[in-house]
This record gives structure tokens, sequence and C-alpha cells, in this order.
């Protein structure tokens, strides 16, 4: 197993990255990396949604166990893609009524999201690929401050 300074890349995937979205989670990787000799991710991910919101994040490591993480709230960008701005069927813009969401058990998750919109009868279901898994245990985020996800790549 690699150790130090290059045993893992972090790279993002937005092609317009804003880097300024990602100063305070590349402090907490680096922190956790070089000082308290833990993984670039994890637990640090959970408070950083801003990030998450404008770029997945893709750790390479020489271990073969390559990432994508992405940020998930079911309003916003369920399951990592963002919601359309506009209905594609009335072309009204924000057109979205509260996101209603369906809960798997074990282990609790978001399985389903369904977007309905507010000025005609269009109807979005999104369902989570059976490849992504929530980073983090506990329950489902229900506010503004959404799930990240992973997937191996």
């Amino acid at each position: 197993m690699l150790r130090g300074a290059f045993a893992w890349t972090m790279a993002f995937g937005q092609a317009n990255f804003l880097p300024h979205t990602s100063n305070f989670y590349i402090m907490d990787a680096a922190l956790n990396w070089f000082i308290y000799k833990k993984k670039p991710v994890g637990n640090i991910l959970l408070g950083h949604q801003l990030i998450g919101a404008h770029t997945d994040i893709y750790i390479f490591n020489f271990e073969g166990k390559d990432r994508r993480y992405l940020w998930s709230h079911p309003g916003r960008q369920p399951f990592g893609a963002p919601a359309p701005i506009q209905c594609p069927e009335c072309r009204s813009l924000a057109p979205w009524h509260s996101p209603k969401v369906s809960l798997s058990k074990n282990p609790p998750d978001i399985s389903k999201v369904h977007l309905a919109c507010r000025n005609c009868t269009f109807t979005l279901d999104l369902t989570r690929p059976e490849q992504f898994v929530r980073v983090g245990q506990g329950e489902v985020a229900k506010s503004d401050r959404g799930d990240w996800y992973y997937e191996e790549i």
C-alpha cells in the first residue's frame, strides 16, 4: 500500500469548476491526510454541501478503489443530477412542488424521488441507481444539507 503525498489524487468533475467552492474541503482533506493520517474523504464530506452542489469529487488511488462522490438533494439535485429548472411540458420556470421521497429501510436511504409540476400534470420520477452508496450512517438528511453518495469507478 502506498503512503505519503502521492497515495491518492483528487479531481473535480465540473467543466466550469468554481475553485473557491473547494477551498474548505481541500483544507479539511489535507488536515485529515497529513495530520490525522485518515483518508481524504468520508466523514469530512458531510460538512461540505457547498462543493457538492457545484461539482462531483473523484478520488483516484493506487489500490484500485477509485470513487466518484456526488451530492444529492431531493428537490435540487436528486442523485447527483440537477433537477430541471423548467417543466418539460408546460415550460414554466421553477415549477416543482416539494419533492416526495420513498425511503428504503435497511439501510435507511432515499430510493425514489417524485417531482410534480405545480402548473400542469407532468411528473418526474427518479430512482437511485443501485451502485450508489450513501456516505455516513444515521438518518437521511431532511433539510437543505442533502446527502453524499459514492460509486466505484
